[in-house]
């Protein structure tokens, strides 16, 4: 499928906890240095040099915390791909509970399930919001059968045409017969999906 089109196995782990460890590095350090600064004397030397310290001794730390997340996440995927022979939103979910189930496993198995259940449905609604994305970008370009929109915009530019040269009271007698309120020979109002259309005029032949 191509909305899993990604890096193999096994260079996908050390691609994903590379990119973990970036991210935890630069998030840590971010929220380190403002912890640092608020907890510093005052003085803007001290607030500038607790804050860096801050960064400096637990950013790493942060940093390896997500890459081992990572390094985890992405082993158990490529074990359930090698497995199950196919890439699918199950592999994620399930790499999902698996990875927050090992890595607390040391808190008790309470803890553990707990992690792992959170884990999995963290992973369960990024991959749908994943599948909801793929197919509205694929229905934003869907392809357009040409000739069947000309020929629309033919029949709606005279049917405009017709409509001009309607007298007051013919307009409004035309109303008035039309159950959905809408003149017989006004444009169509809203947007034209041209690929129904078409679908619909191919069914038809």
């Amino acid at each position: 499928m191509d909305e899993y089109t990604r890096e193999p196995c096994p260079w996908r782990i050390f691609d994903d906890a590379g990119g973990a460890f970036c991210m935890g590095a630069i998030g840590g350090g971010i929220f380190h240095f403002v912890k640092g600064v608020r907890n510093a004397p005052k003085g803007i030397g001290n607030r500038l040099f607790e804050g860096a310290n801050y960064v400096r001794v637990r950013a790493p730390i942060t940093g390896g915390a997500f890459a081992m997340w990572g390094f985890t996440f992405s082993s158990i995927d490529c074990s359930m791909v090698a497995i199950r022979r196919k890439e699918d939103p199950f592999n994620s979910i399930f790499s999902g509970f698996a990875t927050g189930f090992i890595l607390a496993i040391r808190s008790g198995l309470p803890a553990a399930l707990g992690q792992g259940v959170v884990g999995g449905i963290i992973l369960g609604l990024i991959e749908g919001m994943m599948l909801y994305m793929n197919k509205w970008g694929e229905a934003q370009f869907e392809p357009v059968h040409v000739l069947q929109q000309e020929e629309h915009m033919k029949k709606q530019q005279q049917q405009m045409e017709e409509f001009e040269k309607m007298t007051f009271s013919e307009r409004l007698s035309s109303w008035w017969n039309q159950s959905d309120n809408q003149p017989a020979n006004s444009p169509p109002s809203g947007p034209i999906n041209y690929a129904a259309s078409a679908t619909n005029s191919t069914a038809s032949l």
